[in-house]
């Protein structure tokens, strides 16, 4: 793959030989594996790791016909929409099978045990759909939720927001206890330094997606604010 990403020569050969006939073993307490053979992949805890991953990665879209593939380091996600659940179920297996063929070529893993399917639409159209969508990869039927999480953002199938909201209210709340114990022996300049470096990121996280939540769900974080600025 580097050399179609158009490495050459002396460059393709430093990272072939940086690559092969590797070996790798498990190391829990006070054992320790055998030396194994690495036959893919990349090393692990390498400072070049990350980076041939994600070229080694950087193709699925491509391998997808459908063009519905998103993907974020070692996070892939399949999306589609349509009029009919027909239409999504089409869409969306074949992109799974494609998803099964690269991964097969590629030598890496699918863990079908880690993977959710959720169906979005309104409260009334959802309402009026029984049928499930039974995407199947690897040979295994993926188990299909109302919500999930993706990034940090928790989702349900009515993108209402709720569930994100009160995750994210109940980790900012458990900051804001840590401030509270903390305020008698730190500045008030620190304080606002750490507010501002730790607990208000946990409300702004992604809320150019989540902004268009209900007002109450608006309620609770302006409360959660108020709640920080008394501390402050």
């Amino acid at each position: 793959k580097l050399a179609i990403y158009g490495l050459k020569d002396a460059t393709l050969q430093w990272f072939r030989s940086y690559l092969t006939k590797r070996k790798q073993l498990v190391s829990i307490g006070h054992s320790t594996s055998d030396l194994l053979p690495i036959r893919s992949g990349v090393p692990q805890g390498s400072s070049l790791g990350p980076l041939l991953f994600i070229l080694f990665i950087n193709d699925i879209p491509y391998a997808n016909t459908q063009r519905n593939s998103y993907i974020y380091v070692d996070d892939t996600t399949l999306a589609n929409s349509g009029p009919t659940i027909n239409t999504v179920r089409s869409h969306l297996q074949s992109g799974a099978d494609n998803l099964a063929t690269w991964a097969s070529e590629n030598r890496m893993a699918i863990h079908p045990d880690k993977t959710k399917v959720i169906l979005f639409g309104t409260k009334r159209k959802l309402a009026t759909t029984s049928e499930p969508l039974n995407i199947s990869i690897c040979g295994t039927i993926l188990s299909q939720s109302s919500s999930g999480k993706l990034l940090g953002i928790h989702m349900d199938d009515c993108l209402t927001w709720n569930e994100h909201i009160s995750a994210v209210i109940k980790k900012f709340n458990t900051k804001l206890e840590l401030f509270k114990r903390a305020k008698p022996y730190l500045t008030p300049e620190l304080l606002l330094v750490l507010y501002n470096s730790l607990a208000k990121p946990t409300l702004e996280y992604c809320c150019s997606v989540w902004g268009n939540c209900s007002g109450d769900a608006l309620s609770q974080l302006t409360n959660a604010q108020k709640r920080a600025a008394r501390i402050l």
